[in-house]
């Protein structure tokens, strides 16, 4: 089940009865018939508790979070209140969103599973009430809308974590933290990076781990940012295994079936990556090539080359480049569709990010099949009983 990963550690809980549980008793609970509830918290900017939000939202429009992990801004929530409280503004003011589970002591499980910023609602006025239906979205919305009114550089040499921290302090508003993990190799920028007025400080922040090979920025569940070095397929392990064999499983049911038809119009089975700027003395070159036989799209199983060239100007180093090379060509062998499936309550994925997921289903036509997929996104209903929709592509690690 992949325990000790970011996302099946997440599971372990304490109750507000104080019994500590372990993420192998969560999840087996999760497997059972057990209570839901859910909760929304109104915040202020700076992420402090003003009051409960959750007696004023009504059912007869329930509350929808969303989370495409294409996006700069990823989740999505929408929802709608009868009335609201007489200080909120929902030009400042954010929601919290906790999913909670009944433990065997009598006390609620509760995890966090999305930090909003609010919108302004749509109102309509009804005899005896007025209704709100609101929308709300990732942090990394302030972000989006913050632009440099004039250019805006960081040196060579600086590390790209402190780099892109330099460039959040320069925003003009609420707090935000962030949260990204170190690297036994260099961080450090080869040559200058500068921004014209115009771009948002969040490409800004995305262009800096670009240039080391890490993901671009997303936000957790608490609205801090996140990020990781663009990880090697070959080694990554999925968080959890999903059988939808099996009677006693999460997996409900899958949206028409699994289209995995493969579509190899974007495949790509050789990458060059070079890092050219008229201010370096020499370009780096980095390249990655699939010759997995596992790999419908490799150079092995077409005897030729599907070539990508990279040519950026940020990348910091060879280690950078070669990452960068291999993480095109992973990407390349994804030539298959994406499909939707179906499971019960799952907080696993509340911090967001990339993770994987081991599916185990079978077809009259060609039997069991079991791989390993990357979520790319998801949909939560968030009510008692409700399912949620995944969407999943195949890994193939070349």
């Amino acid at each position: 089940m992949g325990i000790g990963s970011q996302y099946f550690s997440a599971f372990a809980a304490v109750s507000g009865s104080g019994t500590s549980y372990t993420a192998d008793q969560v999840y087996a609970l999760l497997l059972r018939s057990h209570t839901e509830s859910f909760s929304f918290d109104w915040l202020n900017q700076e992420r402090i508790y003003q009051g409960d939000l959750t007696p004023y939202v009504v059912e007869d429009s329930l509350p929808q979070l969303s989370y495409d992990s294409t996006q700069a801004v990823p989740r999505t929530l929408t929802f709608r209140t009868r009335g609201k409280p007489a200080k909120l503004n929902p030009l400042t003011d954010l929601v919290r969103v906790h999913f909670r589970v009944l433990a065997p002591d009598g006390g609620w499980l509760d995890w966090t599973i999305a930090t909003l910023a609010l919108s302004q609602p749509r109102k309509s006025i009804r005899e005896g009430w007025t209704l709100y239906d609101w929308t709300a979205s990732d942090l990394t919305n302030w972000l989006v809308t913050d632009e440099f009114t004039q250019s805006y550089s960081l040196q060579g040499g600086t590390d790209a974590i402190a780099g892109a921290k330099t460039v959040l302090g320069s925003f003009r508003g609420p707090t935000l933290a962030v949260l990204i993990p170190g690297s036994s190799r260099s961080l450090s920028l080869r040559d200058s990076l500068s921004w014209d007025r115009g771009r948002s400080r969040l490409q800004a922040i995305d262009d800096v781990f670009q240039a080391v090979s890490y993901r671009p920025v997303w936000p957790d569940e608490w609205g801090d940012l996140r990020s990781e070095e663009i990880p090697d397929y070959n080694f990554e392990l999925p968080s959890f295994t999903w059988d939808a064999t099996a009677g006693n499983s999460v997996v409900l049911s899958t949206d028409a079936g699994l289209q995995e038809q493969p579509d190899p119009a974007n495949a790509v089975n050789f990458c060059a990556v070079v890092g050219e700027d008229p201010r370096a003395h020499l370009p780096i070159y980095a390249e990655h090539e699939n010759t997995s036989p596992d790999s419908p799209v490799s150079t092995v199983a077409l005897q030729r080359r599907l070539v990508k060239v990279v040519v950026d100007s940020k990348i910091a180093d060879y280690a950078s480049a070669k990452i960068r090379a291999r993480a095109e060509v992973q990407a390349g062998a994804r030539i298959f569709g994406k499909f939707t499936i179906l499971t019960s309550a799952w907080p696993a994925w509340a911090d967001g990010g990339y993770p994987l997921v081991r599916l185990t289903h079978s077809g009259a036509d060609e039997g069991t099949q079991d791989w390993t997929y990357l979520v790319l996104g998801w949909s939560w209903t968030l009510a008692p009983g409700e399912v949620m929709t995944h969407t999943l592509q195949r890994v193939v690690a070349v």
